[in-house]
């Protein structure tokens, strides 16, 4: 479904954003 679809991309994009701080730091 689409609100499916939507909630999974933003749940990646949050997921690959802390992935980055954590390399970061």
């Amino acid at each position: 479904t689409t609100g499916c679809s939507v909630s999974l991309s933003k749940f990646g994009r949050s997921l690959a954003l802390i992935v980055t701080r954590g390399e970061e730091s």
